[in-house]
């Protein structure tokens, strides 16, 4: 399996992005849903990979509130 890699980026306001890379399909929605709790999702994108069946990424963005 390829590694998985979650990346968060913290802005001074307390916005923050989440990138993830290296999900096979879909397999990043469960990811991104945990982060959901956290802040409201203001974007989401997801990569060319999200729709393949092989390593795939997905991208958001919250802000706080």
């Amino acid at each position: 399996m390829a590694e998985q890699i979650v990346t968060v980026e913290v802005d001074k306001d307390g916005n923050f992005s989440v990138d993830m890379a290296g999900f096979q399909g879909k397999g990043c929605k469960a990811i991104a849903a945990a982060f959901d709790s956290v802040g409201k999702v203001t974007k989401e994108e997801t990569k060319p990979e999200y729709y393949n069946e092989g390593p795939g990424g997905h991208g958001i963005a919250l802000g706080r509130g």
